[in-house]
C-alpha cells in the first residue's frame, strides 16, 4: 500500500474510530450523510479512540463550513467522464487520467479522479465533494483551500485561486502529472479494465436492499464512498472518510424491523492502532441515516490501548479487544481479552448502539 503525507488534515463527518504512487494524498473535505427523519438536525455522531493514551477520546472535528452558493445553480452540467487527450490511445499503452463527477444532490456533487493502474501505479488519485461556485465552476475545498473545476464547452480544468495554493495540483500525482488537464468530456466510465482498482470494495444486500461500498487508500484518512439501491425515498450516495484504511463491512437487521443495518469497520496502519467503525439504519425502506456509537465508558478503557476488532453476532455487534497491564510494551498486551456486546437501540434523534454487557476471556 502507497504511504501518504498527512500534512494536511481534513474536516470529516464521520464515525471516526486505503490510490497511487508519489507524494502522499491528504484527505479531502467529504459530504454528511442526507438528512432523515432519524438524523435530521443531529450532530453526526463518532469517536476517536487513541491508542497511544490510554482514556483519552477525542471528538469528531466539526463540518467544513459549506461553500455559499447560488441555490439556483446546479451540479447538473458538471455531471460526467472527462479524461486527457492519451485515453483514445489507451490501447496502445498510453497513459492517462481521468475524472468521473457523479452527482449527490442538486447542489453538491462527488468528483473522483482516477488513472490508469493495469501497468503501473497510478499517476493520479483524487477525491472530493464539490458545489458549484456558477455554471461553469465547480469548487472543492481541501482543508479550506479552494480547488475549483472550470468547465469551459466539453473541456474540463482544474486551477486553485492562490498562487500559494499552487501545490495542490500536483500533490496528488505523481511522475511530474498535475490535475490541471484539460480533460475532454467523454461517453463512457473509465476503462474499467485499465482504471486503478480501489483499495477496498464491496456489495452488501440485505431485504432488497443493496449497499455498493468501495473506498480509497489515502492516509491518514480514507474516502468511502456508499451508493445505495432500493430505497424508496432517498437513494443518494454517501461521501464520507474513516479513520485509517476499511478492513471489513457487514450487514445485519439488528434491530429486527424489516429494514438493515451494514457497518463499515476500519483501523490505522500502525501496529495497535484503534479500530474504527460507522454504520447506518434503513428508515422504513425509504432512506438511510448514521448510527450513533458511543466512546468506550471508563470502565472499558482501563488498560485499552487499541487493537479493536468489531463483528455481527446474530442481531448483536461485538467489539473485542486485549488488555494491557501496566508495563505491558505497546506491541505485547498480557492482558484479557474484554468483549463488548451492543444492541441498536432508539436515540431522540438517531438510532444508537447501547452496550449491554462486557466480559473478559483470559488467556494463556
Amino acid at each position: 500500500m502507497n504511504t501518504r503525507r498527512s500534512g494536511l488534515v481534513a474536516v470529516i463527518v464521520v464515525l471516526a474510530l486505503s490510490a497511487c504512487s508519489g507524494p502522499s494524498t491528504p484527505p479531502v473535505a467529504v459530504a454528511a450523510p442526507p438528512a432523515t427523519p432519524a438524523n435530521d438536525g443531529a450532530s453526526a455522531p463518532g469517536i476517536t479512540e487513541d491508542s497511544s493514551e490510554a482514556g483519552a477520546v477525542s471528538p469528531p472535528e466539526a463540518p467544513t463550513e459549506p461553500v455559499v452558493v447560488n441555490l439556483e445553480t446546479s451540479v447538473d452540467p458538471f455531471i460526467g467522464y472527462y479524461a486527457t487527450e492519451d485515453y483514445a490511445r489507451r490501447s496502445e499503452g498510453y497513459d492517462w487520467v481521468a475524472v468521473d463527477i457523479e452527482k449527490i444532490d442538486d447542489h453538491s456533487a462527488y468528483v473522483k479522479v482516477r488513472s490508469r493502474g493495469d501497468r503501473k501505479n497510478p499517476t493520479c488519485t483524487f477525491d472530493g465533494v464539490g458545489t458549484p461556485v456558477d455554471g461553469t465552476t465547480l469548487e472543492v475545498q481541501v482543508d479550506g483551500h479552494p480547488l475549483r473545476f472550470t468547465l469551459a464547452g466539453n473541456a474540463l480544468t482544474a486551477a486553485v485561486t492562490a498562487e500559494d495554493d499552487r501545490y495542490l495540483l500536483s500533490y496528488f500525482c505523481s511522475g511530474g502529472a498535475t490535475l490541471e488537464g484539460p480533460f475532454v468530456q467523454i461517453s463512457e466510465p473509465m476503462d474499467a479494465a485499465q482504471v486503478a482498482r480501489e483499495a477496498y470494495s464491496t456489495t452488501l444486500s440485505l431485504q432488497q436492499v443493496t449497499f455498493q461500498i468501495s473506498a480509497n487508500d489515502t492516509l491518514p484518512r480514507a474516502t468511502v464512498v456508499i451508493r445505495p439501491e432500493g430505497l424508496t425515498e432517498d437513494s443518494r450516495l454517501v461521501v464520507t472518510q474513516v479513520e485509517g484504511m476499511v478492513t471489513g463491512a457487514e450487514i445485519e437487521d439488528l434491530n429486527a424491523d424489516g429494514w438493515p443495518e451494514f457497518f463499515i469497520y476500519s483501523r490505522g496502519i500502525e501496529p495497535g492502532a484503534a479500530g474504527g467503525i460507522i454504520g447506518y439504519s434503513v428508515n422504513g425502506g425509504k432512506s438511510m441515516s448514521a448510527i450513533t456509537i458511543p466512546p468506550l465508558s471508563e470502565e472499558a478503557r482501563i488498560g485499552y490501548r487499541g487493537g479493536d476488532e468489531f463483528t455481527i453476532i446474530e442481531t448483536s455487534l461485538g467489539r473485542r479487544f486485549r488488555v494491557f497491564r501496566e508495563g505491558d510494551p505497546d506491541n505485547a498486551p498480557t492482558g484479557p481479552m474484554r468483549q463488548l456486546t451492543y444492541h441498536l437501540t432508539d436515540g431522540e434523534t438517531a438510532r444508537t448502539l447501547t452496550l449491554v454487557s462486557m466480559t473478559e476471556i483470559e488467556l494463556p
